[in-house]
């Protein structure tokens, strides 16, 4: 018979009477085993036991290191379980990083993206306005010409009349005063001109990269309806700077003066009324 942990153990039996069988005598007597060979058995038989309890105590010996190992990995695979739950959880905070820094990238390109096309927008006005510039500099440069032929004829009239009386010599000089006065402007707007197409280029050149992303360019439309008295207020910022240009103009343009216009007096007065309505506000 073997228990649980693998050991052998014998049946222990009681000595009993052997009989012994006589051929003579029919009756079978009973013979009763000796002493000695009763103390034999039970020598063998505690012997037997000494052997199993050898053995016992071995296989006893061996279950509990295997006890010890099985608790050993029992200890070592808790670890190993603790130590895949904190991986667990990091690497759960790491894909939560990940996405809330996926989520920032996403909206940093829509931002950006958006940037871009305010930037583009804001290229297509900026070639606009050089256009218009440059429209008003063209512009600029012909009523340029047409004074500078004016103030030709200016001359050659001054010439002929030189040998009129004083009160035609001052008003003569103050004609060339006036049309001094009116060259001058018109060369500083000329150069406030140059100036913003100047900023305007290195504008174009900033926004040069932008343009890259949408090839499509809308051909910008020029402004026809310009009034011509504009051109002689650009550049003035203020109520007081436009009070004085304003006057500085009336006495080139009063219809009085030889270079005056009454048509164009009424369009400088619009636009005055404007301005100081404007900067009123």
């Amino acid at each position: 018979m073997k228990n649980r942990f693998g050991l052998r153990f014998e049946k222990y039996h009681e000595p009993q009477e052997i009989k012994l069988s006589d051929n003579n005598n029919k009756d079978n007597n009973k013979v009763i085993v000796s002493d000695n060979e009763v103390n034999s058995r039970e020598a063998t038989r505690e012997k037997l036991l000494k052997a199993q309890y050898i053995e016992y105590q071995k296989k006893v010996e061996l279950f509990r290191e295997q006890v010890q190992i099985l608790r050993d990995e029992k200890a070592k695979f808790i670890s190993e379980k603790e130590k895949f739950e904190d991986e667990k959880r990091s690497f759960e905070l790491f894909k939560n990083k990940i996405d809330n820094i996926k989520k920032q990238v996403e909206t940093e390109i829509n931002s950006l993206e958006k940037q871009r096309k305010d930037m583009v927008e804001v290229f297509k006005e900026i070639e606009k306005e050089k256009r218009n510039l440059k429209f008003q500099v063209e512009k600029l440069e012909k009523e340029k010409e047409v004074l500078k032929k004016q103030k030709e004829d200016f001359e050659r009239e001054k010439r002929e009349q030189k040998t009129n009386n004083n009160f035609l010599e001052k008003k003569l000089k103050s004609q060339e005063s006036l049309f001094e006065n009116k060259f001058r402007i018109l060369e500083t707007e000329l150069q406030n001109l140059a100036v913003q197409k100047e900023k305007l280029e290195k504008q174009k050149a900033f926004y040069k990269q932008v343009s890259m992303f949408d090839e499509r360019k809308e051909p910008a439309r020029i402004e026809e309806n310009i009034i011509n008295a504009e051109m002689f207020f650009i550049g003035v910022g203020t109520k007081d700077s436009a009070k004085k240009r304003y006057k500085d103009l009336i006495k080139i343009y009063h219809p009085d003066n030889i270079a005056g216009s009454k048509e164009m007096l009424q369009e400088i007065n619009k636009e005055y009324e404007n301005l100081i309505r404007r900067f009123g506000e």
